[in-house]
């Protein structure tokens, strides 16, 4: 099973009694590693760069303008204290990269075209040596605050890795925000 992808494939093989368990334990892993060789992009894509993701968001904008937005994304850890917000940051960053304006409600009095919020959790996964992954799930939904309409309601759940428990569960917390991103901005658009 990839921890990545979520995606599972199988072998098997057949043992006539428990005292001839050699063979068919070999023949599993030769199929094993046969089928970890062949499935080796499935298994674990290679990582997407940052650049290419901007990129691919840009061109699925089809050079219409964000409106301007403001954020309101809670968030949990389960398990830990959250210093700071992680989901709310991705997106922030996001939008200003590809040039949208971010509006901070409570500080300039001024409101946003669009009001993105939702809530977010992480939480630790297992532990494998000094290796934690947490998991990650976000929930958002983005509102046009002209006439109150749902532009999009969306989930996303993600896994990272790390040494460090906060860390992990902050990967996660981004990848899981990176992925609703690329399906939402361009919606919000749309509309």
């Amino acid at each position: 099973m990839s921890t990545e992808t979520s995606r599972v494939f199988g072998e098997t093989v057949t043992a006539t009694s428990l005292d001839t368990l050699a063979k068919p334990i070999e023949e599993l892993a030769d199929k094993v590693g046969k089928l970890v060789a062949k499935q080796r992009q499935v298994i674990a894509p290679p990582p997407t760069k940052r650049e290419d993701r901007l990129a691919k968001i840009g061109a699925a904008l089809n050079g219409k303008a964000l409106p301007s937005v403001q954020l309101k994304i809670s968030e949990q850890s389960l398990t830990r204290a959250v210093i700071d917000p992680a989901v709310e940051t991705e997106f922030g960053k996001v939008i200003k990269d590809l040039g949208g304006e971010i509006v901070d409600a409570a500080q300039s009095g001024k409101p946003a075209d669009v009001v993105i919020s939702g809530e977010a959790i992480s939480h630790l996964a297992a532990r494998h040596g000094q290796l934690l992954s947490a998991r990650a799930r976000v929930e958002i939904k983005a509102v046009r605050q002209s006439d109150g309409k749902v532009l999009v309601i969306d989930r996303e759940t993600s896994v990272g890795v790390d040494i460090a428990e906060a860390v992990a569960g902050k990967t996660a917390l981004q990848e899981a925000a990176m992925n609703l991103i690329e399906r939402v901005l361009p919606q919000i658009v749309a509309h």
